[in-house]
């Protein structure tokens, strides 16, 4: 799995990163960022701790050659306290690249030709310069155009189980039913219960 961009500043990545720590094997993560992004200490620790390899390249092009997933993400110039005086967010997010070299962190066609037919750039969403809007619809790029609407039926969901003491059945709960419908199409009749130990 290779991350790019800014892995420290984002919990969406982070997340990302430390579930594939907790849920597979033989995990190898290279981090493509900055030193000012990457990620904290005690993400390092958590990922070592589960014997987790960790390389890290300065440049895209040479970590990609035989990954299987590309995790981008975007650099939060609105966040970074370096460019507060700026207040126009196209003219932090060009001081940011200066400051940064954040271009070698960059989807390019260059970069696509590098990855396996079979890789995937994954990439959360809203995309700045790291994801040209050129390359959204690429083979190779799942862009989570789906992921609020399916964010927010999951945390409805999530809700009203725990709000109902895990009472409600996911066959029965009707976020979850939402949930599946507009991930999988249907909604499976049979579809076990679902409860949380709380």
């Amino acid at each position: 799995i290779v991350i790019s961009g800014s892995p420290g500043l984002y919990r969406t990545i982070r997340s990302w990163f430390r579930g594939l720590a907790v849920y597979c094997d033989n995990l190898t993560i290279r981090f493509v960022c900055p030193e000012d992004l990457k990620p904290r200490k005690e993400d390092y620790d958590f990922l070592e701790e589960r014997d987790v390899r960790i390389e890290e390249f300065e440049d895209l092009r040479k970590a990609v050659t035989d990954a299987d997933f590309v995790c981008g993400s975007r650099y939060p110039a609105n966040h970074d306290p370096r460019f507060k005086e700026v207040s126009d967010l196209n003219e932090r997010v060009e001081l940011a690249e200066q400051y940064y070299g954040l271009s070698r962190t960059y989807l390019t066609e260059e970069v696509l030709d590098s990855m396996p037919p079979y890789a995937r750039y994954l990439h959360p969403l809203p995309n700045g310069p790291e994801l040209p809007d050129a390359f959204i619809k690429h083979p190779k790029v799942l862009a989570y155009t789906h992921q609020p609407k399916n964010g927010l039926i999951t945390r409805m969901a999530l809700n009203n189980q725990f709000f109902t003491n895990g009472s409600a059945t996911y066959a029965k709960n009707r976020y979850w039913a939402q949930l599946q419908e507009s991930v999988y199409g249907y909604v499976a009749v049979d579809a076990p219960y679902f409860a949380f130990e709380l």
